[in-house]
């Protein structure tokens, strides 16, 4: 199983964002996940864990982001 960070952060306008990097160094490219609620991100995450997309043996970390007036991550 290959656990994956999934950065979650909820937008300005109050919508859910989810983005995990599931490539890898020779392959990157990342996934992204958009929803009005946080459980609509999670429902669609789980979709993926069950391999909706083909990629197999995959979960999803939650790691909850929370973006500051001052341009800074605070984690």
């Amino acid at each position: 199983m290959k656990n994956v960070p999934l950065e979650i952060s909820q937008e300005i306008d109050g919508t859910w964002v989810g983005i995990a990097q599931i490539g890898n160094a020779n392959d990157p490219h990342s996934y992204s996940v958009f929803g009005n609620t946080l459980q609509e991100v999670r429902d669609l995450v789980a979709e993926v864990e069950a391999g909706a997309l083909g990629i197999l043996n995959i979960n999803f970390i939650e790691v909850f982001i929370n973006d500051r007036v001052d341009g800074s991550v605070a984690l």
